[in-house]
C-alpha cells in the first residue's frame, strides 16, 4: 500500500469508529486530560535471574498503553514515512498554542503515529509527548474535529 492509500485509509478508520470505539477513545481521551500524575518511569540497568544484563529503559503508564493499543487495535497507525516528514518536525517547532487549531484528522494522525513509532527507537519519546502536554492536547483536538 502506497503512503497516500495509507493515509486515507487511517483518516477513513477513524472517521468510521464504529459507536463503542468512539466512546471509548472518549473515555481514553478523559482519562488523559485528568491524568496528572507521573506517566512513566525510568528503569535503570538490571540483571535478570540469568544473569543477562536489562539496558535501561521507561515504563509507559498503562494508560499510555491503552491509548497504543487502540491507534494499532483500530488502524488509526499511519504507514508513511514518518523519520522523513519535515512538516511535523516543523509543527513541533512551532511555540505557539494555535498551531493545535490548525489540525485536521490527517495530520493528527500522523503527528501520533510518528511519536508512537520514534518511541520505538527513541526510548521515552511517548512519554515525554504526553508529559509536556503535547500529546494530550493532539488527541483532544482529534475528538472534536
Amino acid at each position: 500500500m502506497n503512503e497516500a492509500k495509507s493515509i486515507q485509509q487511517a483518516v477513513d478508520n477513524y472517521r468510521n469508529l464504529s459507536k463503542e470505539n468512539a466512546e471509548a477513545l472518549r473515555a481514553i481521551n478523559a482519562r488523559i486530560q485528568g491524568f496528572k500524575c507521573n506517566r512513566g518511569v525510568q528503569r535503570e540497568s538490571e540483571r535478570n535471574t540469568d544473569g543477562v544484563l536489562i539496558f535501561p529503559w521507561v515504563e509507559q503508564s498503562p494508560l499510555i498503553q491503552d491509548f497504543v493499543s487502540f491507534m494499532y487495535e483500530n488502524k488509526l497507525m499511519v504507514k508513511f514515512s514518518w523519520v522523513e516528514w519535515q512538516e511535523g518536525r516543523d509543527w513541533y517547532a512551532i511555540d505557539d498554542g494555535a498551531k493545535y487549531e490548525k489540525l485536521d484528522v490527517e495530520k493528527a494522525l500522523k503527528l501520533l503515529t510518528a511519536v508512537i513509532r520514534n518511541d520505538r527507537f527513541n526510548e521515552g519519546a511517548l512519554v515525554r509527548a504526553f508529559e509536556d502536554e503535547t500529546f494530550p492536547k493532539i488527541i483532544h483536538k482529534l475528538i472534536i474535529i
